[in-house]
């Protein structure tokens, strides 16, 4: 009996990560490498042999998955 992982792994499951910075982009790396196809989404041009990446929504495919929002959060006091 396959796990969650596995049956992601075995149906290419797709991962967007929304934000490619000190959070993002090493969090889009790891999924990647455990077998997830992933596409990295961020406003300025990032480049990783890792997965795809892009500064147009519209290429993100529309049957992903799964998505993770790795955004800056201002917090102002």
């Amino acid at each position: 009996m396959l796990g969650n992982r596995e049956k992601a792994q075995e149906l290419r499951h797709k991962v967007c990560v929304i934000g490619l910075g000190v959070v993002g982009y090493p969090t889009a790396e790891y999924i990647s490498k455990h077998g997830f196809h992933v596409f990295g989404y961020d406003n300025r041009p990032i480049n990783s042999e890792s997965f795809y990446t892009t500064t147009e929504w519209n290429k993100i495919p529309k049957d992903t998955e799964t998505y993770v929002v790795t955004v800056n959060t201002c917090l102002l006091y």
